[in-house]
Protein backbone atom coordinates (compact mmCIF):
# COMPACT_ATOMS: atom_id res chain seq x y z
CA UNK A 1 0.00 0.00 0.00
CA UNK A 2 1.56 3.60 -1.04
CA UNK A 3 1.60 5.75 1.94
CA UNK A 4 2.38 9.59 1.41
CA UNK A 5 4.36 12.04 4.05
CA UNK A 6 1.32 14.10 4.77
CA UNK A 7 -0.17 10.57 6.23
CA UNK A 8 2.87 10.24 8.82
CA UNK A 9 3.02 13.71 9.55
CA UNK A 10 -0.90 13.67 10.98
CA UNK A 11 0.31 10.55 13.09
CA UNK A 12 3.11 12.51 14.61
CA UNK A 13 0.98 15.35 14.76
CA UNK A 14 -1.39 13.28 16.44
CA UNK A 15 0.95 11.78 19.07
CA UNK A 16 2.78 14.48 20.35
CA UNK A 17 -0.46 15.52 21.39
CA UNK A 18 -0.70 12.07 23.38
CA UNK A 19 2.66 12.73 24.72
CA UNK A 20 3.26 15.92 26.20
CA UNK A 21 6.84 17.72 26.09
CA UNK A 22 8.46 17.74 29.52
CA UNK A 23 10.55 20.61 30.90
CA UNK A 24 10.27 22.05 27.09
CA UNK A 25 6.88 24.11 25.72
CA UNK A 26 7.67 22.96 22.43
CA UNK A 27 4.96 22.63 20.03
CA UNK A 28 4.60 19.53 17.95
CA UNK A 29 5.77 18.89 14.76
CA UNK A 30 3.89 19.37 11.67
CA UNK A 31 5.51 18.10 8.88
CA UNK A 32 6.83 19.27 5.72
CA UNK A 33 4.80 17.96 3.27
CA UNK A 34 2.15 20.89 3.33
CA UNK A 35 0.76 21.50 0.05
CA UNK A 36 1.14 25.50 0.02
CA UNK A 37 0.56 28.71 -2.27
CA UNK A 38 1.64 31.10 0.45
CA UNK A 39 1.95 34.64 1.05
CA UNK A 40 3.07 36.37 4.31
CA UNK A 41 2.19 35.99 7.34
CA UNK A 42 2.33 38.68 9.78
CA UNK A 43 2.63 37.36 13.20
CA UNK A 44 3.22 40.71 15.94
CA UNK A 45 5.94 40.08 18.77
CA UNK A 46 8.47 41.78 19.82
CA UNK A 47 11.95 39.94 19.02
CA UNK A 48 15.93 41.16 18.95
CA UNK A 49 17.27 38.56 16.50
CA UNK A 50 20.78 37.81 15.11
CA UNK A 51 21.31 38.12 11.32
CA UNK A 52 23.14 35.63 9.67
CA UNK A 53 24.70 36.49 6.37
CA UNK A 54 24.44 33.90 3.73
CA UNK A 55 27.65 32.51 1.90
CA UNK A 56 27.53 31.37 -1.22
CA UNK A 57 28.29 13.78 -5.83
CA UNK A 58 25.28 13.26 -7.61
CA UNK A 59 23.26 10.48 -7.06
CA UNK A 60 23.09 7.32 -9.14
CA UNK A 61 19.19 7.32 -9.69
CA UNK A 62 18.30 8.47 -12.66
CA UNK A 63 14.96 11.16 -12.52
CA UNK A 64 13.95 12.02 -16.25
CA UNK A 65 13.15 15.64 -16.26
CA UNK A 66 10.65 16.98 -19.12
CA UNK A 67 11.11 20.70 -18.70
CA UNK A 68 14.49 22.18 -18.32
CA UNK A 69 14.11 25.45 -17.43
CA UNK A 70 16.31 27.01 -15.38
CA UNK A 71 15.18 27.94 -12.06
CA UNK A 72 15.82 31.64 -11.51
CA UNK A 73 14.56 32.61 -8.27
CA UNK A 74 15.79 36.69 -7.06
CA UNK A 75 16.90 36.93 -3.66
CA UNK A 76 15.10 39.86 -1.51
CA UNK A 77 16.82 41.80 0.83
CA UNK A 78 15.72 40.39 4.01
CA UNK A 79 17.76 37.85 5.51
CA UNK A 80 16.85 34.34 7.07
CA UNK A 81 17.33 34.96 10.91
CA UNK A 82 18.90 31.91 11.96
CA UNK A 83 19.20 31.17 15.66
CA UNK A 84 21.22 28.56 17.82
CA UNK A 85 20.73 27.57 21.23
CA UNK A 86 23.42 24.68 22.83
CA UNK A 87 21.81 22.04 24.64
CA UNK A 88 23.18 20.34 27.99
CA UNK A 89 22.82 17.36 25.68
CA UNK A 90 20.93 14.99 23.23
CA UNK A 91 17.25 16.13 22.92
CA UNK A 92 15.54 12.80 24.82
CA UNK A 93 12.47 10.68 23.96
CA UNK A 94 13.29 7.49 25.68
CA UNK A 95 10.16 8.03 28.01
CA UNK A 96 7.47 9.03 25.35
CA UNK A 97 7.87 12.67 26.05
CA UNK A 98 10.50 15.04 24.39
CA UNK A 99 13.01 16.19 26.88
CA UNK A 100 15.72 19.13 25.89
CA UNK A 101 17.07 21.56 27.90
CA UNK A 102 19.21 25.11 27.08
CA UNK A 103 22.88 24.59 28.59
CA UNK A 104 22.85 28.97 29.22
CA UNK A 105 20.03 31.36 29.25
CA UNK A 106 16.47 31.13 30.45
CA UNK A 107 14.95 28.68 28.43
CA UNK A 108 11.03 29.29 28.84
CA UNK A 109 12.08 33.31 28.41
CA UNK A 110 13.88 32.78 24.49
CA UNK A 111 11.19 29.97 23.14
CA UNK A 112 8.00 32.56 24.63
CA UNK A 113 9.87 35.31 22.27
CA UNK A 114 9.07 33.42 18.80
CA UNK A 115 5.86 31.55 20.31
CA UNK A 116 3.33 33.04 17.85
CA UNK A 117 5.95 31.81 15.24
CA UNK A 118 5.78 28.06 15.91
CA UNK A 119 1.68 28.42 16.20
CA UNK A 120 1.48 27.14 12.61
CA UNK A 121 -2.49 25.57 13.18
CA UNK A 122 -3.47 29.54 13.92
CA UNK A 123 -1.07 30.83 10.73
CA UNK A 124 -2.96 28.14 8.68
CA UNK A 125 -6.39 29.10 9.44
CA UNK A 126 -5.62 32.73 9.25
CA UNK A 127 -4.12 32.36 5.67
CA UNK A 128 -7.37 29.81 4.60
CA UNK A 129 -10.04 32.16 5.87
CA UNK A 130 -8.36 35.66 3.95
CA UNK A 131 -8.24 33.47 1.05
CA UNK A 132 -11.31 31.64 1.18
CA UNK A 133 -13.08 34.73 2.31
CA UNK A 134 -13.53 35.97 -1.57
CA UNK A 135 -15.29 32.61 -2.36
CA UNK A 136 -18.15 32.58 0.62
CA UNK A 137 -16.00 30.01 2.89
CA UNK A 138 -14.97 30.58 6.20
CA UNK A 139 -12.98 27.78 8.65
CA UNK A 140 -13.50 27.58 12.37
CA UNK A 141 -11.16 25.98 14.60
CA UNK A 142 -11.67 24.55 17.66
CA UNK A 143 -10.27 22.01 20.74
CA UNK A 144 -12.22 18.92 21.94
CA UNK A 145 -11.88 16.09 23.91
CA UNK A 146 -11.53 12.90 21.56
CA UNK A 147 -10.84 10.26 24.28
CA UNK A 148 -12.25 11.47 27.56
CA UNK A 149 -8.64 11.69 28.98
CA UNK A 150 -8.40 15.33 29.14
CA UNK A 151 -6.30 15.97 26.01
CA UNK A 152 -7.43 18.70 23.72
CA UNK A 153 -7.23 17.99 20.06
CA UNK A 154 -7.69 20.80 17.55
CA UNK A 155 -10.43 20.08 14.54
CA UNK A 156 -12.16 22.45 11.74
CA UNK A 157 -14.80 22.82 10.10
CA UNK A 158 -15.81 24.65 7.02
CA UNK A 159 -18.92 26.62 6.54
CA UNK A 160 -20.07 27.58 2.23
CA UNK A 161 -22.08 30.72 3.50
CA UNK A 162 -24.34 29.33 6.24
CA UNK A 163 -23.99 25.73 5.11
CA UNK A 164 -21.71 23.62 6.53
CA UNK A 165 -19.08 21.15 4.32
CA UNK A 166 -16.57 20.08 6.37
CA UNK A 167 -17.69 18.55 9.97
CA UNK A 168 -15.00 17.44 12.54
CA UNK A 169 -11.73 17.80 10.19
CA UNK A 170 -7.99 16.77 11.78
CA UNK A 171 -6.28 19.65 10.12
CA UNK A 172 -7.04 21.79 6.55
CA UNK A 173 -3.85 22.23 4.72
CA UNK A 174 -3.31 25.77 3.22
CA UNK A 175 -5.59 26.61 0.31
CA UNK A 176 -3.94 27.01 -3.00
CA UNK A 177 -5.83 29.37 -5.56
CA UNK A 178 -5.36 29.25 -9.13
CA UNK A 179 -3.70 32.64 -10.83
CA UNK A 180 -7.02 33.65 -12.50
CA UNK A 181 -8.59 33.65 -8.45
CA UNK A 182 -11.64 31.55 -10.02
CA UNK A 183 -10.78 28.19 -7.78
CA UNK A 184 -9.24 27.02 -4.84
CA UNK A 185 -8.05 23.66 -3.88
CA UNK A 186 -7.11 22.05 -0.75
CA UNK A 187 -6.71 18.73 1.28
CA UNK A 188 -8.66 17.73 4.39
CA UNK A 189 -7.50 15.25 6.82
CA UNK A 190 -10.10 13.44 8.84
CA UNK A 191 -10.51 10.62 11.09
CA UNK A 192 -9.95 6.96 8.65
CA UNK A 193 -10.74 9.58 5.44
CA UNK A 194 -9.13 12.42 3.88
CA UNK A 195 -11.14 15.14 1.59
CA UNK A 196 -10.12 16.96 -1.34
CA UNK A 197 -12.02 20.38 -1.21
CA UNK A 198 -12.42 22.89 -4.27
CA UNK A 199 -14.97 25.61 -4.96
CA UNK A 200 -17.78 23.32 -5.83
CA UNK A 201 -16.86 20.05 -4.46
CA UNK A 202 -16.08 18.26 -1.58
CA UNK A 203 -14.59 14.64 -2.12
CA UNK A 204 -13.18 11.52 -0.72
CA UNK A 205 -10.12 10.50 -1.81
CA UNK A 206 -9.44 7.20 -3.00
CA UNK A 207 -6.59 4.83 -1.22
CA UNK A 208 -4.37 4.04 -2.73
CA UNK A 209 -3.97 7.42 -4.28
CA UNK A 210 -4.36 7.62 -7.85
CA UNK A 211 -3.63 11.12 -9.71
CA UNK A 212 -5.58 13.38 -8.02
CA UNK A 213 -4.95 17.32 -8.24
CA UNK A 214 -3.08 18.70 -4.86
CA UNK A 215 -2.68 22.31 -5.69
CA UNK A 216 -2.40 24.95 -8.52
CA UNK A 217 0.51 26.27 -10.12
CA UNK A 218 -0.45 29.26 -12.36
CA UNK A 219 -3.88 28.34 -13.33
CA UNK A 220 -3.20 24.40 -13.86
CA UNK A 221 -3.63 22.14 -11.20
CA UNK A 222 -0.35 20.21 -10.38
CA UNK A 223 -1.35 16.30 -9.37
CA UNK A 224 1.08 13.20 -8.53
CA UNK A 225 0.74 9.63 -9.53
CA UNK A 226 2.78 7.08 -8.01
CA UNK A 227 2.53 3.76 -9.66
CA UNK A 228 3.80 0.04 -8.04
CA UNK A 229 6.11 -1.29 -10.25
CA UNK A 230 8.42 -4.26 -8.95
CA UNK A 231 8.12 -4.15 -4.96
CA UNK A 232 9.75 -2.13 -3.36
CA UNK A 233 9.76 -0.22 -6.74
CA UNK A 234 8.06 2.69 -7.55
CA UNK A 235 7.27 4.96 -10.44
CA UNK A 236 6.27 8.92 -9.42
CA UNK A 237 4.94 10.84 -11.76
CA UNK A 238 3.87 15.00 -11.85
CA UNK A 239 1.76 16.22 -14.18
CA UNK A 240 0.69 19.81 -14.42
CA UNK A 241 -2.66 20.26 -16.15
CA UNK A 242 -2.47 17.39 -18.63
CA UNK A 243 1.49 17.76 -19.18
CA UNK A 244 3.70 14.77 -17.84
CA UNK A 245 6.32 17.53 -16.37
CA UNK A 246 8.54 15.22 -14.49
CA UNK A 247 8.93 11.33 -13.80
CA UNK A 248 11.23 9.06 -11.84
CA UNK A 249 11.65 5.74 -10.42
CA UNK A 250 11.58 5.19 -6.41
CA UNK A 251 13.06 2.31 -4.54
CA UNK A 252 10.89 3.10 -2.01
CA UNK A 253 10.60 0.99 1.25
CA UNK A 254 10.72 3.98 3.46
CA UNK A 255 8.32 4.05 6.60
CA UNK A 256 7.87 7.73 6.05
CA UNK A 257 6.36 7.51 3.03
CA UNK A 258 7.86 8.14 -0.65
CA UNK A 259 7.50 11.81 -0.98
CA UNK A 260 7.22 15.29 1.07
CA UNK A 261 5.01 17.64 -0.47
CA UNK A 262 4.28 19.11 -3.10
CA UNK A 263 3.99 22.86 -2.67
CA UNK A 264 3.66 25.85 -5.08
CA UNK A 265 4.88 29.05 -4.54
CA UNK A 266 5.02 32.30 -7.12
CA UNK A 267 4.64 30.33 -10.18
CA UNK A 268 7.03 27.70 -9.11
CA UNK A 269 6.53 23.95 -7.69
CA UNK A 270 8.52 21.27 -5.62
CA UNK A 271 8.42 18.25 -3.78
CA UNK A 272 10.89 15.74 -2.07
CA UNK A 273 11.43 12.56 -3.10
CA UNK A 274 12.45 9.97 -0.18
CA UNK A 275 14.04 6.72 -1.62
CA UNK A 276 17.01 4.58 -1.29
CA UNK A 277 20.12 3.76 -2.92
CA UNK A 278 22.78 1.47 -3.01
CA UNK A 279 26.38 1.86 -1.70
CA UNK A 280 29.39 0.14 -2.44
CA UNK A 281 28.53 -2.97 -0.39
CA UNK A 282 25.04 -3.14 -1.59
CA UNK A 283 23.25 -2.30 1.30
CA UNK A 284 20.25 0.16 0.96
CA UNK A 285 20.25 4.24 2.53
CA UNK A 286 18.00 6.27 3.01
CA UNK A 287 18.14 8.98 0.36
CA UNK A 288 16.49 12.13 0.02
CA UNK A 289 16.15 14.86 -3.36
CA UNK A 290 14.39 17.93 -3.83
CA UNK A 291 12.77 18.44 -6.79
CA UNK A 292 12.08 22.09 -8.29
CA UNK A 293 10.26 22.88 -11.28
CA UNK A 294 10.95 19.27 -12.49
CA UNK A 295 14.99 19.31 -11.62
CA UNK A 296 16.82 17.29 -9.12
CA UNK A 297 18.71 19.78 -7.32
CA UNK A 298 20.84 16.78 -5.69
CA UNK A 299 22.24 16.62 -9.30
CA UNK A 300 22.34 20.40 -10.29
CA UNK A 301 24.21 21.68 -7.05
CA UNK A 302 26.11 18.37 -5.74
CA UNK A 303 24.19 17.73 -2.82
CA UNK A 304 24.54 14.21 -0.99
CA UNK A 305 21.10 14.69 0.03
CA UNK A 306 18.60 17.40 0.12
CA UNK A 307 15.33 17.32 2.21
CA UNK A 308 12.88 19.29 4.21
CA UNK A 309 11.59 21.39 1.92
CA UNK A 310 9.20 24.51 2.80
CA UNK A 311 7.95 27.83 1.70
CA UNK A 312 8.85 30.81 4.60
CA UNK A 313 7.34 34.13 3.55
CA UNK A 314 6.59 33.38 0.16
CA UNK A 315 9.80 31.80 -0.62
CA UNK A 316 11.54 28.20 -0.87
CA UNK A 317 13.56 26.77 1.92
CA UNK A 318 15.48 23.33 2.11
CA UNK A 319 18.09 20.82 4.23
CA UNK A 320 21.19 20.35 1.58
CA UNK A 321 24.11 18.14 2.36
CA UNK A 322 27.78 18.45 0.71
CA UNK A 323 30.92 16.97 1.50
CA UNK A 324 29.23 15.00 4.44
CA UNK A 325 27.82 18.28 6.15
CA UNK A 326 24.64 20.00 6.29
CA UNK A 327 23.45 23.21 5.01
CA UNK A 328 20.48 25.37 4.26
CA UNK A 329 19.02 27.33 1.36
CA UNK A 330 16.64 29.85 1.41
CA UNK A 331 15.25 31.89 -1.36
CA UNK A 332 18.46 30.24 -3.58
CA UNK A 333 21.06 31.19 -1.26
CA UNK A 334 23.24 28.41 0.50
CA UNK A 335 24.56 29.08 4.18
CA UNK A 336 26.60 26.91 5.33
CA UNK A 337 25.97 25.61 9.06
CA UNK A 338 28.47 22.64 9.14
CA UNK A 339 25.64 20.29 11.56
CA UNK A 340 26.68 16.65 11.15
CA UNK A 341 23.09 15.82 12.05
CA UNK A 342 19.36 16.82 11.92
CA UNK A 343 16.85 14.26 12.86
CA UNK A 344 14.23 14.98 9.52
CA UNK A 345 11.14 12.24 8.67
CA UNK A 346 10.96 9.66 11.07
CA UNK A 347 7.76 8.60 12.14
CA UNK A 348 6.39 7.29 15.40
CA UNK A 349 7.72 8.46 18.80
CA UNK A 350 10.77 9.57 16.58
CA UNK A 351 9.10 11.85 14.81
CA UNK A 352 9.20 14.21 18.08
CA UNK A 353 12.58 15.29 16.91
CA UNK A 354 11.53 16.15 13.47
CA UNK A 355 11.43 19.63 12.14
CA UNK A 356 8.83 21.84 13.17
CA UNK A 357 7.06 24.26 10.31
CA UNK A 358 5.33 27.17 10.26
CA UNK A 359 4.78 29.72 7.20
CA UNK A 360 7.54 31.73 8.67
CA UNK A 361 9.58 29.83 10.73
CA UNK A 362 11.25 25.99 10.51
CA UNK A 363 12.72 25.10 13.98
CA UNK A 364 14.63 21.94 14.35
CA UNK A 365 17.41 19.95 16.35
CA UNK A 366 21.07 19.74 14.95
CA UNK A 367 24.21 18.34 15.86
CA UNK A 368 27.38 19.67 15.50
CA UNK A 369 30.84 17.59 15.96
CA UNK A 370 29.90 16.53 19.80
CA UNK A 371 27.29 19.20 20.81
CA UNK A 372 23.50 19.04 19.79
CA UNK A 373 21.57 22.94 19.33
CA UNK A 374 17.52 23.96 19.40
CA UNK A 375 17.87 26.10 16.40
CA UNK A 376 15.39 28.56 14.94
CA UNK A 377 15.66 29.97 11.48
CA UNK A 378 12.90 32.44 10.27
CA UNK A 379 11.85 35.12 8.14
CA UNK A 380 10.70 38.10 10.86
CA UNK A 381 7.68 39.93 9.93
CA UNK A 382 7.01 44.09 9.44
CA UNK A 383 7.80 44.94 13.37
CA UNK A 384 10.46 42.24 14.43
CA UNK A 385 12.89 43.33 11.63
Amino acid sequence: MKKHGWMWWVCSLLLAGCLPIESTPMISTPKASMPMTLTSTPIPLTLTPTLLTPTSTPLTSTPMPLTSTPITSTPKPQALVINEYLLSGKPDISTEHLVFHFADGNQDEILARTEEYRDYRRQIAEYNNRVLKSFDYRQEDYQRDDNGYGYLFWHSNIYHGDEKIVSDALFVMPVSVNTSGTDFITEVVAYGNNYVLTSDSYEKTPWPRGREPYLYVGDQPLSVEIIDLIHPELALKVYIGDKLTYQSNIHGITPYGEMDGPWSYNGHWALVIIGEKQDSQGNWKPVTRVIQDGQDLNLINGYEQSFQFAVLDNRPFYFFQKNGKIGISFDGREIAKDYDEIPHYNCCSPALLNPGISMNMIWFFAKRGDKWYYVEAYVPVEGDK
